[in-house]
Formats: structure tokens, sequence, C-alpha cells
């Protein structure tokens, strides 16, 4: 529980004016899309915690989870989800604190780190909502600004990975094309989680790994057949937008 009062609550707002908004430099060549790494949140929040005396802690994991997973390539990799618990302390003691949950997926040893990294981007990106440092005019045909209100050339619109994932580091990344399933499977998911998204879900990742299991029976989709399937079943709103969860109605 966080604390009633103390300096934490006048010193957030300040930090959160000091770091301004982070820019997706990161580029992921395979699912090209722009992102912010975890270097980028460390280099943005450095100085303002540091001149305003505050820092961040994992205070508790809350849950976690492990399952082995089979990829594309037919490896078997280890997914994990973690749950965790981060207080953000004041120079007098006083904190606020949040839950964040993460999911990573690594065929080595670095699925947990990679959960916990997903975690504490989650909590960073929204107790101190950080901006992306752009705002899209698009609808008008005008230029993108940045948080800095300068104007920058327009840019083509870019997938966003959901919250609460990390994404492929180059030696994960496959260096074959990407075949026509592995596309739709991408259009699949870029259109799976914005609809997710729209609900007011946070967690697309989780929860469209549970709608294919279910409606694949625990595979995964082998085939443009099963991308298909997923889709409509969505579509037709067999599935909880937010959980997840199958919605009794018509027989299976």
């Amino acid at each position: 529980m966080s604390s009633e009062s103390g300096q934490i609550y006048e010193l957030i707002p300040k930090v959160m004016a000091a770091i301004g908004g982070i820019e997706k430099k990161q580029q992921n060549k395979y699912f090209k899309y722009k992102f912010r790494g975890i270097d980028d949140i460390y280099n943005a929040c450095n100085g303002p915690f540091s001149e305003h005396g505050i820092f961040v802690v994992p205070h508790k994991i809350i849950e976690a989870s492990h399952r082995e997973v089979e990829t594309d390539q037919k490896k078997i990799e280890v997914e994990t989800t973690l749950r965790i618990c981060f207080r953000v302390y004041a120079p007098d003691g006083s904190y606020i604190e949040a839950e964040a949950e993460g999911v990573g997926l690594d065929g080595s040893d670095k699925s947990s780190n990679k959960a916990h990294t997903a975690a504490f981007k989650v909590f960073m990106f929204e107790a101190f909502m950080i901006a992306t440092d752009e705002q899209s005019d698009s609808e008008f045909g005008g230029n993108q600004r940045t948080g800095k209100g300068k104007p920058t050339e327009p840019q083509q619109d870019a997938y966003t990975p959901p919250h609460g994932t990390v994404e492929p580091q180059p030696g994960d990344l496959p260096t074959k094309p990407p075949t026509t399933l592995q596309k739709a499977k991408t259009a699949l998911m870029k259109w799976a989680l914005d609809q997710h998204e729209a609900a007011g879900g946070t967690n697309g990742a989780t929860w469209l790994q549970a709608v294919a299991a279910d409606v694949l029976g625990g595979k995964t989709a082998q085939s443009m057949r099963d991308v298909q399937a997923i889709r409509e079943a969505i579509e037709q709103g067999h599935y909880d937008m937010i959980t997840g969860d199958w919605i009794p109605g018509d027989a299976r």
C-alpha cells in the first residue's frame, strides 16, 4: 500500500515533467516496428531521478509462471510471466507502489530476465506517463510534432508492441525472409492486439496466446486456416476482449 502523504507526491510530477517524452529510436527489423528499449528509459530517467532524490525498486514478485512453447522453427523455448510490485521512494521514505506484468520468451536461461525487464518498462511508462515524444496529426494531413513542439517530417505508422512484451534481440531473429504464413501471423497479431487495446486491455501478448491456444486446442498456428480460425473467433465475439475467456453461446 502506498504512503498516504509525503514528498513522493510532490516529486513525482516534477520528475514526470523533467523526463518528458522518449522517442522510439530502436528498430525491430523482423517485425518492422519501432520501440523504446530499456536503455532508453535508463538514460531518460537517470538525471531527473538523481536530481530529485527518488529511486525505483522491485518490492515483491506477486506471481510467477513458466511454460514451454514451440516456436515457428520447431524449437522449444521457455515463456515466463511475472507480476511484480514496484515501489518508488522519496528522500523522506514516502513511496508509491503498483503492480506490472511482463512476459519473456527465450531458448536459454533468460526468459525471467526478459519478463522482469518487460514488467519494469510497463511500470515506468504508466507510473510516469512517459510519452513517445511525438503526436500524430495524420488525420488532418499535418506533420508530426515532438514533445518539444518542433515539427518533424511525416513518418510511416509503425506497429508498437503491447505493454508487457520484450522485443526480440538481433540474435533471436531468423535469417530467412518471413514466409506467407509468418506474415499472416504478424498481421493477425497487430490486428488482434489493436482490438484488445481498444477494449481497454493492457496485456495483449498473454491474452492473444490464451485465445489462440483455446481455438487450436493448445497447438500453435501451422496454417493459414489456423490463422483465419483465430481471427474469426475474435471477430464473432467468442472470447472476452480483456480476459480471453470463452463466452458461452453456441456450442463449440
